[in-house]
């Protein structure tokens, strides 16, 4: 489980920085279509460009995905230790492992 959060937000930040470079690569490419006057590198301009705003809306469905994976891992561990039953909690005062007292 942890393995795949990792991966999620791996994947999230690789295509957040992607986005960026998609970005400026279109930026140079919007430029010489500029000055060749080229109305096909134009078209092939605004596809570059559109692949950025793509990789950065894939990026946030990663990070979405991943907080809502963690959200149930915390809900999960937590719902866990609250069922936990007593004795349990017992039994730990008396081997001594509880924390410092107060």
């Amino acid at each position: 489980m942890l393995l795949d959060r990792h991966r999620l937000v791996h994947n999230a930040i690789l295509l957040a920085e992607s986005s960026v470079a998609v970005l400026v690569v279109s930026m140079f490419i919007i430029a010489a279509a500029g000055l060749r006057h080229s109305a096909d590198l134009g078209t092939v301009a605004l596809y570059v460009f559109l692949a950025g705003p793509a990789a950065l809306m894939t990026s946030a469905i990663f990070m979405a995905t991943e907080v809502r994976s963690s959200h149930q891992a915390v809900s999960y561990e937590a719902q866990r230790s609250i069922d936990l039953p007593v004795r349990w909690m017992a039994s730990a005062r008396m081997a001594g492992t509880e924390g410092p007292t107060q």
